[in-house]
């Protein structure tokens, strides 16, 4: 279990951390077609190709059924990252077959940075979670740095 508290004083400490979170599209057909266990190792899978693509002191997990996270300190400008976050859609973009039955399955990413997005890990988290779900009603299979959207325009 990450422990949130740990992310807060890694982002004291740094000037810029990037927060993205990931939610597997398609993920629930998976598990209703092809059941829980092989549900399970679909899971085991995508974890190994997002926990990959980090650094050794990021701080990596599954934050829950299908949603992944990471915490990179001391990280320098999206620019030198945005590479990281195309790699993993590619990554992701995968077909499971069973029986003769294809489903595909590709992920959507959310990410925000600090400080420009947030000084705390519950700042950053929000306001991925925001673009996470822009890019998933948008046409999945991406990500989105968070950007300020008006209160009177739906995500």
């Amino acid at each position: 279990m990450l422990c949130i508290d740990n992310r807060d004083a890694a982002l004291e400490s740094e000037k810029i951390a990037f927060d993205p979170k990931v939610l597997n599209d398609n993920f629930k057909a998976i598990n209703d077609t092809f059941g829980h266990q092989y549900g399970n190792e679909v899971l085991v899978e995508m974890a190994g190709i997002f926990s990959n693509q980090f650094r050794s002191g990021d701080i990596v997990g599954r934050f829950g059924g299908d949603e992944f996270l990471a915490f990179l300190p001391n990280t320098r400008g999206f620019e030198r990252m945005e590479y990281v976050f195309q790699r993993l859609v590619k990554e992701y973009d995968r077909n499971y077959e069973k029986d003769g039955v294809v489903i595909n399955v590709s992920a959507s990413f959310g990410i925000a940075v600090a400080p420009d997005h947030g000084v705390t890990y519950e700042e950053l988290s929000q306001k991925a979670d925001e673009m996470l779900l822009a890019v998933k009603r948008e046409n999945k299979k991406g990500y989105r740095l968070y950007q300020q959207i008006s209160a009177d325009k739906e995500l």
